[in-house]
């Protein structure tokens, strides 16, 4: 079964969010999925371009694109890569209203879509807060019900590795929004289960790939000194393939509430009713490995 994506990212600052894409590149191209639409959960200059430039090296179709509207969130300051492969790969940084993709999105795809959100929560938040328009007569709540099978979103700690994660305290009330009111089943990847996971070593060989090029700038910025070739934790691109190729080779906590504190630090409460799991555990070395294999254009 081919499953519908829709794809909501903060591309232009860790290089996770790319190798991500690419990996939900090759998984379509694989007919295993469909993705519908991508928004990007930032302001940042370039990140639109960025995902075009991704897309057509890789020889995907770009599917419609949406940019986050709000208020400046605190990393769209910082640009590590993506002003860098709008200017190399020469893509335009043109984008839809974010929310107006999504509802469009999900209103006209056959079928549902999984969400796989994998940066601040501010998209998904003002899809869920949004009311009726020209493309449904849902309000966000009542479109993600009836038209979204689930959220896939990487986030949080749940195991006292860090306090505060980078994704939900970028917008905490985001957050709280879609702990509290998302209306169906939300799968967690939180910081501890994808750290050491490292990945991006094939695809940084590939000469030309934009991958490798945010790779490169990510590690020049963050990491002087070492070589990409020691690999990028995966949050982002576990994130999206257990969406697509679900959750066999990871244990999921048991079913339970998301809590966002206002400080932004996430804790879990049990309840047999819950509609919030978190990965607890997984198969490191198999999702390495085929990260690894569903990274590069090959």
């Amino acid at each position: 079964m081919i499953k519908n994506i829709l794809l909501d990212t903060d591309i232009g600052i860790d290089c996770d969010d790319a190798v991500a894409l690419a990996v939900l590149l090759n998984l379509q191209k694989a007919e295993r999925c469909f993705i519908a639409g991508i928004t990007v959960s930032t302001t940042r200059g370039g990140a639109s371009a960025s995902v075009r430039a991704i897309c057509g090296y890789y020889g995907v179709e770009v599917p419609p694109i949406g940019r986050y509207n709000g208020t400046l969130l605190p990393a769209d300051v910082k640009n590590v890569y993506a002003k860098g492969l709008a200017e190399k790969f020469g893509c335009s940084d043109a984008a839809d209203d974010a929310v107006a993709v999504l509802r469009g999105k999900l209103a006209s795809v056959a079928g549902r879509c999984t969400v796989v959100a994998i940066g601040p929560l501010s998209n998904i938040a003002a899809l869920l807060r949004s009311q009726p328009d020209a493309f449904s007569p849902l309000t966000g709540v009542e479109i993600m019900r009836e038209k979204a099978e689930a959220l896939y979103f990487m986030g949080g700690c749940f195991d006292g590795t860090i306090g505060e994660e980078f994704n939900i305290v970028q917008d905490i009330s985001a957050a709280q929004t879609v702990a509290a009111f998302c209306p169906v089943p939300m799968v967690c990847i939180p910081f501890e289960s994808a750290a050491d996971i490292l990945t991006g070593k094939d695809v940084f060989c590939e000469s030309g790939n934009p991958v490798a090029l945010a790779e490169e700038r990510l590690f020049a910025a963050e990491f002087p000194g070492v070589s990409p070739m020691a690999g990028r934790s995966s949050w982002d691109p576990v994130t999206a393939y257990l969406a697509v190729c679900g959750t066999e080779r990871a244990e999921l906590s048991a079913p339970g509430q998301l809590i966002v504190e206002g400080n932004g630090r996430t804790r879990f409460v049990p309840k047999e009713s819950g509609m919030f799991r978190y990965v607890a555990g997984c198969d490191k070395k198999f999702l390495e490995e085929e990260i690894e294999r569903l990274s590069p254009r090959g």
